[in-house]
């Protein structure tokens, strides 16, 4: 995913996931707090069989509406990010 318009941010509160941004992998677990400034194109993937849980920060705030607007019409949801600045890439 790369948001051009907002920084995110994610607090890991149970589970694992992996991260990738920048070119960068990174394995995180409860604790961890991982910063994407605009613009870095990033994705993340639960690859265990455990439950993850975690928290997602917006700045500025708003992003939070797309995720609401792509639950009510799952069908769009390549069109509702472009709406939002987002545009959904590969990761290498």
């Amino acid at each position: 995913m790369l948001a051009t318009g907002e920084e995110e941010g994610f607090y890991v509160l149970e589970g694992q996931l992996t991260f990738w941004a920048s070119g960068q992998r990174v394995e995180v677990g409860p604790g961890t707090f991982i910063n994407i400034p605009k613009g870095v194109p990033h994705c993340f993937k639960n690859e265990s069989d455990q439950t993850a849980r975690m928290v997602f920060f917006f700045v500025p705030a708003g992003l939070e509406r797309m995720f609401e607007m792509m639950g009510a019409e799952p069908d769009r949801y390549v069109e509702i990010a472009q709406e939002f600045g987002v545009e959904f890439v590969e990761h290498t």
